[in-house]
């Protein structure tokens, strides 16, 4: 999936470099992380220095308004035990 999006971004950032008159900026922000593959196939498609680059950390994404998340140490004893 990772290849099939970057393929379709890569070859949409190519047509409006070859087509357009004005300069653009480009922006590329991988979720969760930025890997070497990442870079690897923007840098193979000639892309990799006229984009800017960044990372959103999404490793939890909440369905629920009311999620609780173990992640957090107090979370459970705040709630449930002092209930803050």
């Amino acid at each position: 999936m990772l290849l099939l999006h970057a393929n379709i971004s890569i070859e949409q950032i190519s047509q409006i470099r070859q087509e357009s008159k004005t300069d653009h900026e480009f922006s590329v922000f991988w979720v969760p992380r930025r890997t070497l593959v990442s870079d690897r196939i923007l840098e193979e498609n000639g892309v990799l220095g006229e984009v800017t680059i960044g990372e959103c950390p999404l490793f939890l994404i909440p369905l629920e308004p009311d999620l609780l998340s173990l992640e957090l140490e107090d979370a459970f004893s705040d709630l449930y035990l002092v209930g803050a």
